[in-house]
């Protein structure tokens, strides 16, 4: 049983995953995306994460310390040499701001995962070959 209250997990489930480039796009939970499939056959890669290191365990944090957090996820992406790309998470309904994100590609869901649980994350993005996103609850 998860850690994660359902109601937050739904809430994810329902966010709008914006790509803001190379072109924008929108990933959706459940939902095959072309653009990313073609993103894949550019990038020479089979998989990606979206990832956030924003508002840990889903609790609020001031702006300052999420941003602090965020440049020190970019900083471990670009120090494992992986390609990323910048983002937001949004809710659909405005409920919510969004929250600065990153889309990694080329990384293994394993890597995945640990780089969600360093930054506290309840949940990431993962994004296998077939280019459909799906929520993985880290708690």
């Amino acid at each position: 049983m998860s850690e994660v209250a359902e109601q937050l997990i739904e809430a994810y489930r329902s966010t709008h995953y914006r790509v803001l480039k190379p072109v924008p796009f929108i990933l959706r939970i459940g939902e095959l995306n072309k653009t990313l499939a073609q993103l894949y056959k550019d990038q020479g890669v089979s998989s990606a994460a979206f990832l956030t290191a924003w508002t840990p365990f889903s609790r609020i944090a001031k702006a300052i310390d999420n941003e602090k957090a965020n440049q020190e996820l970019k900083r471990v992406l670009h120090d494992d040499g992986i390609c990323f790309f910048d983002g937001i998470g949004e809710d659909p309904m405005g409920l919510w701001p969004g929250e600065s994100s990153l889309l990694a590609l080329g990384l293994s869901h394993k890597k995945a995962i640990s780089i969600g649980k360093k930054f506290s994350q309840n949940a990431i993005v993962w994004i296998g070959s077939d280019a459909i996103p799906q929520l993985e609850v880290l708690r």
